[in-house]
């Protein structure tokens, strides 16, 4: 797969996986704090399943997380 087609998948999921939030905000009504924990969630196993196809292992993934966890957390307090 060339680097141009490979490109274009990652952009379409990328969008299929962030555009389905307005749709679930309109579906099930939902308030700020639950949106906020959809985003992230959806962030997450987006993230892992692109971390996947790249050949990494859920224990390198996991140890990356827990390598940042601390500058992930105050990111998230912000």
């Amino acid at each position: 797969m060339n680097l141009h087609r490979s490109s274009l998948l990652k952009a379409l999921g990328a969008t299929v996986l962030f555009g389905s939030v307005p749709a679930c905000i309109r579906v099930m009504d939902m308030d700020s704090y639950a949106l906020g924990v959809w985003r992230l969630s959806l962030a997450a196993v987006g993230m892992t399943v692109l971390l996947r196809a790249q050949g990494r292992s859920l224990g390198a993934i996991a140890a990356a997380v827990r390598r940042a966890l601390r500058v992930l957390a105050a990111m998230g307090l912000f």
